[in-house]
């Protein structure tokens, strides 16, 4: 064989194998992780279906397994958000409330897995409870009471 032909062939292997590399190390971004945040009015983590009102503005942190892909999404009006083109893989998926308000009653971080066969993580909600026991969902009212001409607010 000609030297020509070998080097023909090595470049065309190369070329190959490369193409072959690249097709493999592609990352997939077909996946969706999506819940809820929740105000735990009694406390006890159990939230969901039990008639709680939602928390709309709550920090949700999104890791991925490896590590080299985070961000933050905020809970929507009705307390719901939703990681969408999430690759496949394991994310860690956290709520991370104001500390200073609120604490988090379910397990605050949670383990989800997005593939080709799961590319849908539905329900991985969470719940909150105001600092102090009392969600904004069950607030004692103000009273007024008289108090000569001005009214005073007792709580």
């Amino acid at each position: 064989m000609s030297k020509r032909l070998i080097v023909g062939l090595l470049m065309g292997l190369l070329a190959a194998v490369a193409a072959v590399g690249s097709v493999a190390a592609q990352v997939v971004y077909d996946g969706s992780i999506r819940g809820t945040v929740y105000l735990d009015a009694n406390g006890d983590g159990q939230c969901v279906g039990t008639g709680e009102a939602t928390h709309p503005g709550v920090p949700i942190e999104f890791v991925s397994d490896d590590g080299k892909w985070s961000t933050y999404l905020q809970t929507g009006d009705n307390g719901t958000y939703g990681l969408v083109a999430a690759a496949y893989g394991t994310w860690t998926v956290s709520a991370r409330p104001n500390p200073n308000d609120f604490v988090v009653t379910s397990k605050p971080t949670l383990s989800v897995f997005i593939g080709s066969e799961q590319p849908l993580a539905l329900n991985v909600n969470f719940c909150i409870q105001t600092k102090g026991g009392l969600s904004k969902t069950n607030l004692p009212r103000p009273i007024c009471q008289p108090q000569g001409r001005r009214h005073k607010m007792v709580v």
